[in-house]
């Protein structure tokens, strides 16, 4: 039976099969029929599973299909007269998809001598448990085959995912950015509700007006720009003082004496455009309250006529009549209060809580432990002189090798460093000169690192190359497998100490 399953994208991502029940012959029977799925091209060389839910709820062990997306139909399917199905497809980057759930059933046939079905006990319970944990290290295992054989047969697929690696990067930044635009926003947004409330006390209003002021020239007894009342400048040539005014014209004045514009002092009159002081602006100055001083609350009485009343609060009193600020304490197990998201837990948008599954545990595991390791460097040279221009340079790579670092330099300067993926190619300078060589450079699918100049150059340059590799689900289960024997290993050697112990 063919089974086609279809990617949807209505406001998500959506797999769902085309068939919406799938007859599957008679109750009890198996390996009559075969299902052969069609999946997504999203789902190649993942790990894909079918899960199964009778009718009673029962949950059989999840079926691992084969290299060629099948499964025979056994009584996981046929022992109940109907049920539920579903697929889900596992990747080593973190990829988990699931299809919709969809329905199957059976025609109803004759009970026959011993082929009733049991219901599970909790001992084969327990056993479809192991098996279940079974068949996810085979799906872990059959995912680290396909990935292997997908690299080796399709070159396109990895620059494809190249290329996705670059979107995602850009992705990546674009949403920094956007990160650091909104923090920057939300950091000016507390400067002026700082500005507008200081903790010591509301403002009512600034020189006289309230709500969003924008303060003018005039409101702070100043004079407008492109004023004719101020100097903007002052040239002094001999005894021939220039003034150059606010809205361009000029003044001239002759002195008695030469004098040097950087000795003149003196106080600028209010007449002239000055302020009159020789000292820094006051809160006094502008209308406002001072930080550290107190402030007037008007408040309006409604009575046979109406008159404002005005109190006057220094900190200390405004703290007891209308209560100090309130701080939020830290929740404990005695007391309510705000709590932080630790490990385990997620946090909606709305502000929901949720704890995290068993799979999210280890797929959070699987990322710290899949962080790029060194495995393998060399320093290599590209002899040249006059009579032996090079015009390319190959290096030879270890396979396991994912992405190398390379750093270069020549007698003339050190050139820039860069990194590349397997299968990648980037266009950069190997040494810092008038004359820079630059190189197009590939890290060839089969583990060539190639280097193909712009131009032939007689400069020799050594290259300093480091290679790097991302860790498989399979050298994980390889670590896991490693500490599970020495764990067994210590318990015999624990028993046998006890045994020897317990017969002295």
């Amino acid at each position: 039976m063919q089974v086609r399953i279809v990617e949807k994208r209505f406001g998500g991502v959506e797999f769902a099969p085309e068939m919406k029940v799938l007859h599957l012959g008679g109750q009890s029977s198996a390996n009559v029929e075969r299902l052969e799925f069609t999946l997504p091209e999203s789902w190649q060389g993942k790990s894909v599973t079918l899960h199964i839910q009778r009718q009673d709820g029962t949950l059989p062990a999840p079926i691992l299909l084969d290299e060629a997306h099948s499964c025979a139909v056994g009584k996981e399917f046929t022992a109940s007269s109907c049920g539920s199905w579903m697929l889900l497809a596992l990747g080593e980057d973190g990829f988990r998809a699931l299809t919709r759930p969809a329905k199957y059933d059976c025609y109803e046939t004759l009970a026959t001598d011993g082929d009733a079905e049991i219901s599970p006990t909790q001992y084969e319970t327990f056993v479809a448990r192991v098996l279940a944990y079974s068949n996810s290290a085979a799906t872990s295992a059959q995912e680290a085959r396909n990935s292997a054989g997908a690299a080796a047969k399709d070159a396109k697929r990895a620059e494809a995912a190249r290329t996705e690696t670059v979107t995602a990067a850009g992705q990546a930044g674009a949403a920094q950015k956007a990160a650091e635009g909104a923090a920057d926003r939300a950091e000016a947004a507390a400067d002026r509700a700082e500005k507008t409330a200081p903790a010591n006390g509301p403002v009512k209003s600034v020189n006289g007006q309230g709500g969003v002021v924008t303060l003018t020239a005039a409101d702070v007894g100043a004079l407008e720009a492109g004023s004719a009342d101020y100097v903007e400048r002052i040239e002094l040539n001999g005894q021939v003082m220039t003034l150059t005014m606010g809205d361009g014209s000029t003044r001239t004045l002759q002195t008695k004496d030469t004098t040097a514009l950087d000795v003149m002092t003196g106080v600028l009159g209010v007449e002239h455009g000055g302020t009159g002081k020789d000292t820094a602006l006051t809160a006094e100055d502008v209308g406002a309250y001072g930080k550290n001083e107190t402030y007037a609350k008007t408040e309006v009485y409604s009575r046979a006529e109406t008159y404002p009343k005005t109190e006057v609060y220094n900190q200390k009193e405004a703290d007891a009549k209308f209560g100090p600020p309130y701080s939020l304490p830290a929740a404990t197990a005695a007391q309510l209060g705000g709590v932080k998201v630790g490990d385990y837990l997620d946090i909606a948008p709305d502000g929901t809580l949720s704890a995290k599954t068993l799979n999210d545990k280890i797929a959070a595991a699987v990322a710290v432990k899949s962080e790029p390791r060194l495995v393998w460097n060399t320093t290599v040279t590209a002899a040249a002189s006059n009579h032996n221009m090079i015009r390319s340079y190959d290096i030879q790579i270890p396979d396991g090798v994912d992405y190398v670092h390379i750093k270069s330099k020549s007698e003339r300067g050190d050139g820039t460093e860069v990194d590349i993926a397997r299968g990648g190619s980037t266009y950069h300078n190997l040494d810092a000169s008038a004359v820079a060589t630059y190189s197009t450079t590939t890290f060839r699918s089969e583990g060539t690192l190639h280097f193909q100049f712009e131009k032939s150059t007689n400069a020799s340059i050594t290259f300093w190359v480091t290679g790097y590799h991302y860790p498989t689900l399979a050298d994980l289960l390889t670590q896991v497998t490693a500490v599970e024997s020495s764990v067994t290993d210590l318990q015999v050697a624990l028993c046998e100490l006890y045994e020897e112990k317990e017969g002295n």
